[in-house]
């Protein structure tokens, strides 16, 4: 009789676990909800402000990046998965896409047979470029990049407070 009572008990614990867990995550994804609602909002009032054609979709520039990326992670000692944010810097992604660019153009340039002599002019003259490539990209690194310039410098009040609430959920 005893261990039904351990055992109920232990049970009873679990129980009361599991609806503490649930509770905090109906707690969070109202949270959730109430700000991508007033983020929503925020968005119509700027549209209605700056006018139907000025909020599109048309004003993203064509190779635009996330700025947070979210990383799953799991553990063999845990039971749940975690979330995690990694923001990005504007360096990291421009770096990013040089890395990916360079090796397109490393696996379609190829060295012909002919042109052995004129190889050490050409690998420094492609040096310099990188060089300048280089410096370009840590001048545009160094430039502050937010998603709120694509609609223009003076931005509606409610624009922005649409971002911050996209940004905390």
């Amino acid at each position: 009789m005893a261990e039904v009572d351990t055992m109920s008990s232990q049970l009873d614990q679990i129980l009361l676990q599991l609806f503490e867990k649930l509770d905090q995550r109906l707690q969070q994804w109202i949270q959730l909800e109430n700000l991508m609602k007033d983020g929503f909002l925020n968005i119509s009032k700027a549209r209605y402000s700056m006018g139907n054609k000025s909020v599109t979709s048309l004003q993203y520039p064509t190779d635009m990046e996330a700025i947070a990326r979210v990383l799953m992670e799991s553990s063999e000692d845990k039971n749940y998965e975690e979330f995690k944010i990694i923001r990005s810097k504007l360096s990291d992604r421009i770096n990013d896409k040089q890395s990916k660019k360079d090796d397109e153009a490393k696996s379609a340039l190829r060295r012909r047979k002919g042109e052995s002599d004129n190889g050490e002019a050409v690998d420094k003259l492609t040096q310099q470029i990188d060089k300048l490539k280089v410096d370009k990209k840590e001048a545009k690194a160094n430039q502050i990049s937010d998603p709120l310039h694509w609609f223009g410098i003076l931005v509606p009040p409610s624009l922005r407070s649409a971002q911050k609430e996209f940004e905390n959920g």
